[in-house]
């Protein structure tokens, strides 16, 4: 199997546009942040959302009364519950890190708005795992971005200028963690070049 299409078929579809998308030099960071943020909403809906959301709320709810170990044993029984759902592993490890946070800086986490945080969270570890994680090498290899350090920073940025529609992403969720009827954000951006839209079909 050619290089390209190994790379091609380690990703979806909404998020091979993506990578088309930041290839194009024609194409503007605004486009790249819908089409990320559009990826991401259809990535939701085709698995199920975060399956065990809530339960992964309740134990950062419970964080006061339950030991590290205690903790950590529910989020393990979370995911078996969820028969090891991808997104419920993703979202145990963010719950994870959130407890952890906690633990280090001492003290409990405000209770309000908890559910929110962590499906903030799990959105952009999902941008992570499902994309920045899977294009990283192909595009230093092809010149896009001179190192790992480049590529990070550029990561960052655009991790901070789609945080607006993410944290809208993360309130459907909250309001339904299955994805049933969400939707991205409304495009920011101008119309998309004829050549990406070729590209897109061909693809």
């Amino acid at each position: 199997m050619a290089e390209n299409d190994r790379f091609e078929t380690s990703l979806g579809a909404g998020w091979r546009t993506a990578a088309q998308y930041v290839e194009n030099e024609n194409v503007s960071p605004e486009e790249v942040d819908d089409k990320l943020l559009e990826a991401l909403g259809k990535c939701l809906r085709r698995n199920n959302g975060i399956p065990g959301f809530q339960e992964l709320t309740l134990v950062l709810n419970e964080q006061a009364g339950l030991s590290s170990i205690g903790m950590f044993a529910e989020l393990d029984e979370i995911v078996r519950s969820q028969l090891g759902h991808r997104h419920t592993k993703v979202a145990a490890r963010v719950t994870m890190s959130m407890l952890a946070l906690k633990h280090v800086v001492g003290g409990t986490m405000e209770p309000m708005n908890l559910g929110y945080r962590l499906a903030e969270n799990v959105c952009l570890a999902l941008l992570r795992h499902y994309f920045f994680a899977r294009v990283q090498h192909r595009m230093i290899a092809k010149g896009k971005f001179s190192d790992h350090n480049e590529f990070f920073e550029w990561q960052s940025g655009v991790e901070n200028s789609i945080q607006p529609g993410v944290s809208k992403i993360a309130a459907q969720l909250l309001e339904n963690p299955y994805a049933a009827d969400l939707r991205a954000p409304r495009k920011s951006s101008k119309k998309v070049p004829t050549s990406v839209l070729l590209k897109e079909v061909l693809a």
